[in-house]
C-alpha cells in the first residue's frame, strides 16, 4: 500500500469532489436510492468541510461560503436535533476560536447569530448513550465565549462514570431503550467525536489532564480489537457499528490511539497490521471510485435504517483528513505493519454481570478452517431486528439482514402475542472445555424475552448451551414450561448470503458448495423444513455485504400444547465449508 498520509487525503479529495456540487441550499445532499435525508445531516457536511478548510494550503471562499449555509440551515431549520448541532458547532469552532476572525461567523445574519448564541449558552439534554454531544456543546460554547465557565471537565467524568458504575469491565452501554446493556462499538464513534473536540479545546491543560482518565476505559477496547477484527479487515459483525461506518471509526479509533501513544512499542507492529488489514478492507469493499463514493446500500447490500450514504461519506472525508493528517505527524506505517497470527482459541468478555441480567461477548476463532465468530449477549435497543441477537455473527459464513427481524440460529417461541428469542440477557452464564475438547459457552434466562426486549413472566425458562470445536458449531436449546401452556408456533431460521458482485476481494471468506450442513440433532417440538425461500429479489434481505439468497427455515406451524415441568429441547449442528475467492 503507498503511504498512509498521501492515500488519506487522496480518498478524501475523490470524495469530496464527488459530493461538493451536490449539496443544496438547504446544506443538505439529495438523497438517493429511497433514503431519506436526515435531520443532522448539515451539521456532518459542515463540519467535514470546515475541517478541510482548516487544512487544506489551497483555501477557498466557496468552501467557506459552504460551510456557513450549513451551519445556518443545520440551526435554522433542525435545530431540535441534538447531534446535527453539535457537528455544526464543532464547525463553527473549527472555523476559528476568536468569533471576530471566524469566516464562518461573520457571514451569518445577525438571526443565526442569535440562534446560535442562545444553543450554546443553554443546557442541552441528551440520552446517556450521547455523553459526547454534551461534551461538545461545552466546549465549544467555552471556546467560543458564550459559557463563562469551561463545564467539559465535569461532563467528562460523568460520562466516563457511566462506564466505571454500569459495567464490570468498564464499557458504554450505548441503549436507550428495551431491557439496556448494549454493549458495542457505537462507544468507538463517541470518543473520536470527544477526542476531535479536546484537541481544539481552549485549554491545554483540560487536555492533558483528561486524555489518561479516557485511555483508562477506552483501553477495554483496544485491547479488544486484535481478537475482534478478521483477517480481511471486517471488524465489528453485531451492534450499531457495523459496516463501512463501523470499519471507518475502528480505524480511527486505532490512528488516534497510536498517536496518543497508547500503545507500547512491543505492540505498535500488531495494531498497524490491524490498520492495514481495516484500510484494506474499507477501500476494496466499498469504495466506489467510479462514482467517488463509499457505497453502503445499493441493489446488493444495505445499512443501518438511520444511516445515509451522504452522512456516512461526508463522516469519512472529515476521518481521511484527519488520518492524513496524523499519520503525517506521527509516521504511523502501514508497510511495517504484521498481525501476528492467532491459533484456535475461544474468549469471553464479560460486559456486566448485574443482578437481573448478565451481558458478555463470546469471540471464538478456528485457525485452521479460517472460521471466526462473534457471539454477543447484549441488549439491542428495542429496535426490533436481529443485530445484536444471541448467536454467532460471521458476515459471509452466518449472515442475517439488516434492519429486519428474524429467528437466526435462535429458536422463536410464539405464545399469542408474544414473540420469544433467547437473546438480549443471561444468567449463570458460564464457559468451559467439554469432554470432546469442545469450547462450550452456557447461559440461563430464568423468565423468556420477546423480541421487543420485554421480560415475560410465569411462561417457561430457557437453558442455552454452545458448543465450538474444529470447525463444528453445535446449539442446545432447552425451554421448562413454568404452566401448561399453547405455543403457538416454532421457528428457526438461517440465511445463505452471496458477496457484492464488485465491491469484495479475494481473502473474505463465504460459504463453498456444501453451504453450512445442517443436521437437526434434537427435536421436541416436531418441526420440519419448510419451502425454500429465495429472497434474491426482495430488498429487505440485505446484508452489510451483499444480498441474501436463500432462507432456510425450520418450523413447526400448527399449535402445541406445553406440559408443566417438560423440557422441550431444540438441538442442531453446523459444519460450515469455508472457501476465499
Amino acid at each position: 500500500m503507498q503511504n498512509f498520509a498521501a492515500q488519506s487525503w487522496d480518498i478524501a479529495q475523490l470524495l469530496l469532489g464527488g459530493y461538493l456540487e451536490r449539496i443544496g441550499e438547504n446544506g443538505a445532499v439529495a438523497p438517493i436510492g429511497g433514503e431519506s435525508t436526515r435531520t443532522d445531516e448539515s451539521g456532518h457536511i459542515a463540519y467535514a468541510l470546515a475541517v478541510y478548510h482548516s487544512i487544506t494550503d489551497r483555501p477557498s471562499a466557496h468552501i467557506v461560503e459552504l460551510v456557513a449555509g450549513c451551519i445556518a440551515s443545520q440551526f435554522h431549520f433542525n435545530g431540535q436535533d441534538v447531534g446535527g448541532c453539535a457537528h455544526a458547532a464543532l464547525a463553527l469552532l473549527t472555523m476559528g476560536l476568536n468569533l471576530s476572525r471566524n469566516d464562518a461567523w461573520s457571514r451569518f445574519q445577525r438571526e443565526t447569530q442569535k440562534i446560535i448564541e442562545s444553543w450554546l449558552k443553554k443546557p442541552i439534554q441528551v440520552p446517556p448513550h450521547r455523553e459526547a454531544f454534551r461534551i461538545v456543546h461545552a466546549i465549544v460554547g467555552h471556546g467560543l465565549g458564550f459559557q463563562p465557565s469551561d463545564n467539559s471537565d465535569k461532563l467528562i467524568e460523568q460520562w466516563l462514570n457511566g462506564a466505571r458504575t454500569g459495567s464490570t469491565g468498564g464499557f458504554v452501554d450505548s441503549s436507550s431503550h428495551g431491557i439496556g446493556g448494549r454493549y458495542d462499538g457505537a462507544a468507538l464513534e463517541q470518543y473520536v467525536l470527544v477526542r476531535e473536540a479536546l484537541q481544539r479545546h481552549a485549554s491545554i491543560h483540560v487536555r492533558t489532564r483528561r486524555l489518561p482518565t479516557i485511555r483508562t476505559y477506552m483501553q477495554r477496547y483496544l485491547k479488544l480489537i486484535p481478537d475482534l477484527v478478521r483477517d480481511d479487515g471486517t471488524s465489528w459483525a453485531f451492534g450499531s457499528l457495523q459496516g463501512c461506518t463501523g470499519t471507518i471509526y475502528t480505524i480511527s479509533f486505532i490512528v488516534r490511539a497510536l498517536d496518543d501513544d497508547w500503545i507500547d512499542d512491543d505492540k505498535r507492529a500488531l495494531y498497524a497490521g490491524i490498520l492495514r488489514n481495516l484500510v484494506q478492507h474499507l477501500f476494496m469493499h466499498y469504495l466506489d471510485q467510479g462514482n467517488a463514493s463509499l457505497c453502503i446500500r445499493d441493489g446488493e447490500r444495505d445499512a443501518e435504517a438511520e444511516e445515509t450514504t451522504a452522512v456516512v461519506n461526508f463522516d469519512a472525508i472529515r476521518q481521511f483528513l484527519f488520518w492524513s493528517q496524523l499519520a503525517k505527524g506521527s509516521k504511523i506505517s502501514l508497510e511495517s505493519g504484521e498481525k501476528e497470527p492467532l491459533g484456535t482459541f475461544a474468549k469471553y468478555i464479560p460486559f456486566d454481570r448485574g443482578i437481573k441480567a448478565e451481558h458478555g461477548l463470546l469471540i471464538y476463532r478456528d485457525a485452521l478452517l479460517g472460521l471466526s465468530l462473534q457471539l454477543p449477549l447484549i441488549g439491542g435497543n428495542g429496535e426490533g431486528n436481529s443485530n445484536c441477537g444471541a448467536f454467532p455473527h460471521c458476515p459471509g459464513i452466518f449472515d442475517t439482514p439488516v434492519n429486519k427481524c428474524l429467528p437466526v440460529l435462535v429458536p422463536e417461541l410464539t405464545f399469542g402475542d408474544r414473540v420469544t428469542v433467547p437473546s438480549f440477557y443471561g444468567k449463570n452464564v458460564s464457559t468451559c472445555l467439554g469432554p470432546r475438547r469442545e469450547f462450550q459457552f452456557r447461559y440461563e434466562q430464568p423468565e423468556l424475552i420477546t423480541v421487543d426486549e420485554a421480560l415475560t413472566s410465569n411462561i417457561a425458562s430457557c437453558k442455552v448451551l454452545w458448543s465450538l470445536v474444529e470447525g463444528k458449531v453445535t446449539a442446545e436449546f432447552t425451554y421448562i414450561p413454568k404452566r401448561s401452556i399453547r405455543l403457538d408456533s416454532f421457528r428457526f431460521a438461517f440465511a445463505i448470503a452471496m458477496p457484492h458482485s464488485r465491491l469484495t476481494f479475494p481473502i473474505i471468506p463465504f460459504l463453498g458448495e456444501n453451504g453450512l450442513r445442517p443436521q437437526i440433532l434434537r427435536d421436541d417440538f416436531q418441526g420440519e423444513w419448510q419451502h425454500l425461500h429465495d429472497v434474491t429479489e426482495d430488498p429487505t434481505y440485505r446484508t452489510n455485504s451483499g444480498k441474501i439468497a436463500c432462507l432456510y427455515v425450520y418450523a413447526r406451524l400448527l399449535a402445541l400444547q406445553l406440559r408443566q415441568g417438560t423440557p422441550y429441547c431444540f438441538s442442531i449442528s453446523f459444519e460450515p465449508e469455508v472457501v476465499r475467492g
